[in-house]
């Protein structure tokens, strides 16, 4: 709000009237006045002073629009006679003050759809927003022209499975002033692959609050329970994880990310996306059962792994080990006793809890 000084000249005690002009309706209040005669005009009451005050300011004055002002000047004493100045008009010096909306969350929704929710700041006096969006951060286009108290979009045409989507506000203001932008919202792309048999996770960070992102907290389907389990929580800045954590009974495994802000309890959801878990084995080819704590087992390691069969034999085809446990390993010895050094062979098999059957042979060497 700005302010213009309007100079008057009284008698002793002087009544300030403005008339109503531009978009600006009159205000009903104590001692409001109206022109009689031919001036149609509503006239709003403003104030008073005392008599030989020849200036007032009108501190609420907003806008663009002009204000016509008249001055009545009453008698003290005597017969009270009344006069009527004439009229001035003035329009206030405006600047634009428009204050941005902020983006709480650009966030999938149902692995499908985009919801942008955003805030106003305090004393927003936002009339018209305007919904931008972007595929690369840098070509935008309207896709929506909102009312004032909107504070959420869905946005429908999108495919969250292979694109990331950047989104902005604009608003016009009470004056018609376009206020500047609001920050960025950018959804989380979730993609999925194995690297050595593991499932690989990798996302783009979430943009852009105030202070970032403080952890991603990454969660899997459990199709037994039909709900999602937490993983890990990555702090922000680290937007990718090799899972060996999860080992759930089932052929694939689907993830989510959740973004956090820092600072703030906004979120934001990725899609979801899911991977094949078939069963793997990996074998040493050498082990060295001495007593120096290095290497003193032979043990294969795998994963996904629902049933597994394994035995080793040595150069005569004689069975000198056997388990139906990942977990458990071979020390060298045959009836608690060392073998000698020499090469052993083996043969593994095994069913993946997607029911793929997998089977691996070879060979180890002990070294004593």
């Amino acid at each position: 709000h700005h302010s213009r000084r309007a100079d008057v000249k009284r008698d002793r005690i002087g009544d300030v009237d403005r008339i109503g002009a531009g978009r600006v309706a009159p205000r009903a209040l104590a001692g409001a006045a109206k022109f009689a005669g031919p001036d149609t005009l509503a006239v709003t009451y403003i104030g008073s002073t005392p008599g030989g005050t020849t200036s007032f300011i009108d501190s609420t004055m907003v806008c663009y629009d002009d204000f016509c002002y008249r001055i009545r000047a009453r008698e003290f004493g005597g017969t009270r006679e009344r006069s009527w100045s004439d009229t001035a008009c003035a329009n206030p010096i405006h600047i634009p003050n428009a204050i941005p909306l902020y983006i709480c969350a650009a966030t999938v929704v149902s692995d499908t759809f985009v919801e942008i929710d955003w805030n106003f700041p305090p004393n927003s006096n936002a009339m018209i927003i305007f919904l931008e969006r972007s595929e690369n951060g840098t070509a935008w286009q309207t896709i929506a022209t909102l009312p004032a108290n909107t504070a959420s979009f869905t946005d429908l045409n999108v495919s969250v499975h292979t694109q990331s989507y950047y989104y902005r506000l604009s608003m016009i203001d009470s004056c018609g002033d376009l206020g500047p932008y609001s920050n960025i919202g950018r959804t989380i792309l979730l993609e999925t692959d194995l690297q050595t048999g593991l499932p690989f996770l990798e996302w783009n960070e979430y943009e852009e609050w105030t202070n970032g992102v403080i952890t991603y907290n990454i969660e899997v389907f459990n199709e037994a329970t039909q709900a999602w389990q937490a993983v890990i929580t990555n702090p922000g800045g680290i937007s990718e994880l090799l899972d060996q954590l999860t080992n759930l009974d089932q052929p694939f495994y689907c993830y989510r990310v959740f973004g956090n802000e820092n600072g703030g309890s906004c979120r934001s959801l990725s899609n979801e996306s899911c991977v094949p878990v078939g069963p793997t084995l990996f074998a040493p080819n050498a082990f060295t059962p001495n007593g120096d704590g290095l290497n003193e087992f032979f043990e294969l390691k795998g994963h996904f792994i629902a049933e597994y069969h394994f035995m080793l034999f040595d150069r005569w085809g004689a069975l000198i080990f056997e388990s139906f446990d990942l977990t458990k390993h071979w020390d060298g010895t045959w009836r608690d006793k060392p073998c000698q050094e020499g090469v052993f062979v083996w043969v593994a098999t095994g069913r993946g809890f997607d029911g793929t059957m997998i089977e691996k042979k070879g060979s180890c060497t002990l070294i004593r």
